[in-house]
């Protein structure tokens, strides 16, 4: 069985960054730049659990600085999905 190095972690999310840097400059609606925006931070919580992994010393450094990051990108959805309801009662097209 192959083993997963760090390399594969990183290409990874570099795919995923790339992915997220397209949709945020080629979406027009709120809704698809936030999806690009939430790439570009679940490439960076991956990133921080890759290099805390494979770390040399015994810190949770890199853990706790993804769950930092997925705590923040749930935030900054739950606050879109807010403005997008109250946008949408108000009469709006989403």
């Amino acid at each position: 069985m192959m083993q997963l190095t760090l390399t594969h972690y990183l290409v990874m999310s570099v795919l995923i960054l790339s992915a997220g840097l397209i949709t945020l400059f080629l979406r027009k609606s709120p809704l698809g730049k936030l999806m690009g925006v939430e790439l570009i931070l679940t490439a960076a919580a991956l990133n921080f659990a890759a290099f805390g992994a494979y770390a040399q010393r015994n810190g949770l450094d890199g853990e706790f600085f993804s769950l930092l990051i997925m705590l923040t990108a749930a935030v900054q959805t739950i606050i879109a999905v807010a403005l997008i309801v109250s946008y949408h009662r108000a009469g709006g097209r989403v």
